[in-house]
């Protein structure tokens, strides 16, 4: 036998692992995005060590795909924002129905 899915989690530890995760795309996007074409991107350590990669590291194609992926990672933590949003709105919106006690005219109780 399959062991059950596991629910998804949807309390106070759901949701500040999302905010983690926003912070974490957001400046690894951010620093993909300006890093390549900042001064300090010519003084790495990494073209000493490999000289043949200093003609792909300097160029502009290489730095533009690099920010690039900066690009999608602001993208991304956009959407999570946008996604964490909805779910605190949907959250927000049922709990007025959650409370609301019945009606005793509900025909949903009756056996007929």
């Amino acid at each position: 036998m399959e062991a059950p899915a596991e629910p998804l989690q949807t309390g106070f530890h759901a949701k500040f692992l999302m905010v983690l995760f926003i912070v974490f795309a957001g400046e690894v996007g951010a620093f993909l995005l300006f890093f390549p074409w900042m001064p300090v991107w010519h003084h790495t350590s990494i073209t000493s060590y490999l000289p043949w990669l200093a003609g792909v590291w300097d160029s502009p194609y290489f730095r533009g795909a690099i920010s690039g992926l900066g690009a999608v990672n602001l993208y991304i933590s956009f959407l999570e924002v946008l996604r964490l949003k909805r779910s605190v709105g949907q959250v927000e919106n049922l709990r007025p129905i959650v409370n609301r006690p019945s009606s005793p005219f509900d025909d949903s109780r009756s056996g007929d």
